[in-house]
């Protein structure tokens, strides 16, 4: 008996001792498995985010969250004007080969991380209706951010109406996203130029559909060439971006067959070069009320993306001067916060060296900055604001009511314009002495 308790006893030990080391690697092998998980959790997330953010999507998160935060109760009476408004629809239909060649040109570009001149270059067949009417047209990618591309079923694309046609008088448009010229603020800007006098763009929300699958709303936006002059009653002329050492005119193949453009062609490309080498006065060849009326409305809307390489011009043919051509301003967001006067146009470009070449040129110009700030002191008047938004209540509330069939939590953040203006009558107050020096100016402006 005693033998075996002994071997019962060292069972137990033995047991004992097992349940001990198991009791002990419990833990050790509950935190290793822990941290396996967790750290692969984290890659995902890591590799989700930086997908998200290559796409611009988090961007999106980000804007639909503050207007959700600003839109609070009203949201559901945005829907219904949302559900009650009727925007123009757009058919679209393209073949097989044609969805494949626009989803590989998608995938280079996402590649690459931006779309560059080989995507914008595929372009294929496909057929457009709107109401009874049927138009061929030509499809391409367009843009140059991946926010452009970021969602497959909600891409921009160029339109370029075949056989002579026209589609709301345009030969050439865009259909982009709303949210990649956020939303509204794209056509109050607009709509400020077209007060103002200024070359704009025709910019507005319609319904999108694509072979069957309903895309909800786009934007369309009117591309650089004769119609666009036609509408704003100016004479065909030469339409141009320029970025350092390099013009770039739209539609140049075709127009240089006219020989009269061809020597406008010429004309400005000799002019610019002698603005920059300073062997011709900027005023000579650039209209200063033009784009005085163009930096105060940048500055009012704190659309500095506007300027610099997003910048377009027009050689007017009667006044052999360019004009501006303004788009893109990229601002006034919730996400961003209250925009910020640190610095308006003047303090960007003015000195020499300073910044963008032309608009620095026109900064050291004494009548065109007497001209800028008689035009910011105009607009940053709480008056011109309260005229403008009556101006334009009924068509302003019609393109917001499109986009909330698509998101009701949208909020155009119109008290951010009357903070501008606010900011800038402070800064015009601390600074309007220093920033310039002009004979009677107090004068002029006042």
């Amino acid at each position: 008996m005693k033998i075996k308790s002994q071997k019962n006893i060292k069972h137990y030990q033995l047991n004992r001792l097992r349940f001990l080391g198991d009791s002990k690697l419990k833990p050790l092998l509950v935190f290793f498995i822990s941290i396996t998980i967790f750290s692969a959790l984290s890659l995902m997330l890591i590799f989700y985010g930086a997908v998200l953010q290559k796409n611009q999507t988090m961007s999106k998160i980000q804007q639909i969250t503050f207007n959700a935060m600003e839109t609070k109760f009203s949201v559901f009476s945005n829907y219904l004007d949302g559900f009650f408004t009727s925007p123009d629809k757009l058919f679209i239909d393209l073949d097989f080969e044609g969805v494949q060649l626009l989803n590989y040109a998608r995938e280079s570009a996402l590649s690459k991380g931006i779309i560059t001149d080989e995507e914008q270059e595929v372009a294929v067949n496909a057929r457009l209706s709107i109401n009874s009417e049927l138009y061929k047209v030509k499809l391409s990618p367009t843009g140059q951010n991946l926010d452009m591309i970021g969602t497959i079923d909600k891409r921009a694309y160029k339109v370029k109406v075949l056989e002579g046609e026209k589609i709301y008088g345009m030969e050439e448009f865009k259909l982009l996203p709303p949210t990649s010229r956020n939303n509204v603020v794209e056509w109050i800007g607009h709509a400020l130029e077209e007060k103002e006098g200024l070359i704009a763009l025709r910019y507005f929300f319609i319904d999108l559909t694509l072979n069957g699958e309903n895309l909800g709303v786009y934007a369309i936006e009117e591309h650089f060439n004769k119609e666009l002059l036609e509408n704003r009653r100016s004479r065909e002329g030469i339409i141009f971006s320029a970025k350092p050492n390099q013009i770039k005119i739209f539609n140049e193949k075709k127009i240089s067959k006219d020989i009269n453009k061809k020597n406008q062609i010429r004309f400005l490309q000799s002019s610019l070069q002698s603005v920059k080498d300073n062997e011709l006065e900027i005023d000579r060849i650039f209209d200063l009320e033009k784009f005085a009326s163009h930096f105060a409305i940048i500055d009012l809307m704190d659309g500095y993306h506007a300027v610099g390489d997003n910048s377009i011009y027009y050689l007017n043919p009667v006044t052999n001067l360019i004009e501006p051509i303004t788009r893109e301003y990229n601002s006034l967001r919730y996400s961003d916060g209250q925009p910020n006067v640190e610095k308006l146009m003047i303090d960007l470009y003015q000195g020499e060296g300073a910044g963008w070449a032309f608009a620095n040129k026109l900064f050291n110009n004494n009548e065109f900055v007497e001209q800028y700030l008689i035009k910011l002191s105009r607009l940053s008047d709480k008056q011109y604001l309260d005229e403008f938004f009556e101006e334009i209540d009924e068509d302003l509330s019609h393109q917001t009511n499109i986009i909330y069939r698509e998101d009701p939590f949208y909020k155009f953040p119109k008290e951010y314009l009357y903070e501008r203006q606010q900011q800038i009558k402070e800064w015009l107050d601390k600074d309007l002495m220093i920033v310039v020096n002009v004979n009677e100016y107090n004068e002029s402006l006042y």
